[in-house]
């Protein structure tokens, strides 16, 4: 059986990951928002991926303890990393508006957070394709 908690927080990243997404396509968002929005999909990913694990998750915003923790429960987030520079945009930005920033890879980091939900998604019985909430299933989603 799927454990509620963890179904809940990898529906509420997906969601997060496809209107940031949505957002880069569009063009003409501000880089803080996108920001955002990847950093709360990693965060709730990773959350779920705790979940998954039979674990808790702490109220946290920091993907670095989040990642240790997974990685203590048998996971492995090596390859997520770099996805840990998404933190900035959860505390330091949200309330900034003096800092300048050069427009991140958007492209690749969409890609390797659609890539985590997809291994959270392999290793659970949560089915993020769906399409719920809205949420384009995976096949749908273009580069």
């Amino acid at each position: 059986m799927t454990n509620p908690d963890a179904s809940k927080f990898l529906r509420l990243a997906a969601g997060d990951l496809a209107d940031a997404r949505r957002m880069v396509h569009l063009q003409g968002f501000r880089a803080s928002s996108i920001g955002f929005l990847l950093q709360q999909a990693t965060e709730k990913a990773l959350k779920g991926w705790l979940y998954t694990l039979g674990s808790q998750s702490p109220f946290t915003h920091d993907l670095a303890l989040l990642m240790d923790l997974v990685d203590q429960q048998g996971g492995n987030t090596d390859r997520y990393a770099v996805l840990i520079g998404l933190g900035i945009f959860a505390v330091q930005l949200r309330y900034d508006d003096q800092t300048d920033l050069s427009m991140p890879p958007w492209e690749d980091v969409l890609d390797l957070v659609e890539q985590l939900l997809q291994e959270v998604d392999t290793n659970s019985a949560v089915d993020l394709n769906d399409g719920l909430f809205g949420v384009p299933k995976w096949e749908d989603w273009t580069s």
